[in-house]
């Protein structure tokens, strides 16, 4: 899948150069917004949204990740949807959030990726075909590429250590930082954001009505 998305992002780079101008630079930190705000929408339905017959494990200890429940009870497994497993992956991790620093990129990605390839082509296929001038494609495409990257970046918040040069970037605000993470996983039901947290003001604010009627859960 990952493989798939690398060369449709080559293919659109390739025929988008020749038609890139300066001004389209612009558009890279509203992206970077754009990214973190469908992050944090995701993150929001994926924190609250069904397990299904994921559930009962939820509470069950002796299951960190959703790999132990496809080992262990296979049947059960296989009975729950891509959606449910997906949700499983979200609120199990706020019981054990280091389990996501031993996965690899493409373990962490890929959820998010099988959504944004298709995204992806639909976006190239439009731009070829003349419906999308070059400005949007670029932003377009941009925004869902950090978005198959977001859970990099939320990986790299739950680190000890990071690279120096992710480190650079957690400090001035481009990725999101430990510290600015840590308060989601002190309540559960803010800072959603996991590309920049850049969104986080917005968000937060938007979704205290869903708080208030206890459509978003958390331990505030």
């Amino acid at each position: 899948m990952l493989t798939l998305y690398t060369s449709l992002f080559i293919t659109s780079a390739v025929v988008y150069m020749p038609s890139a101008i300066t001004l389209d630079l612009l558009l890279i930190p509203v992206a970077l917004y754009t990214a973190d705000v469908f992050s944090a929408i995701v993150h929001i339905v994926l924190d609250n949204g069904d397990c299904g017959v994921l559930t009962p494990f939820l509470d069950d200890k002796s299951v960190e990740e959703l790999s132990s429940v496809r080992d262990r009870f296979p049947l059960i497994y296989n009975q729950s949807t891509g959606f449910q497993k997906t949700c499983f992956e979200f609120q199990k991790h706020h019981q054990y959030p280091s389990v996501i620093l031993h996965k690899t990129f493409s373990e962490v990605s890929i959820s998010i990726a099988s959504i944004t390839w298709f995204l992806h082509a639909l976006l190239l296929l439009f731009y070829m075909t003349g419906v999308m001038n070059s400005s949007l494609f670029f932003f377009s495409t941009l925004t869902t590429c950090i978005g198959t990257l977001s859970q990099l970046a939320h990986q790299s918040a739950h680190a000890k250590e990071s690279h120096v040069i992710i480190k650079w970037f957690q400090t001035r605000g481009i990725l999101i930082s430990p510290e600015s993470h840590r308060i989601h996983h002190r309540t559960y039901n803010r800072n959603f954001a996991i590309v920049n947290g850049w969104s986080h003001s917005l968000v937060n604010w938007l979704i205290q009505p869903f708080i208030y009627y206890r459509w978003i859960s958390g331990n505030t």
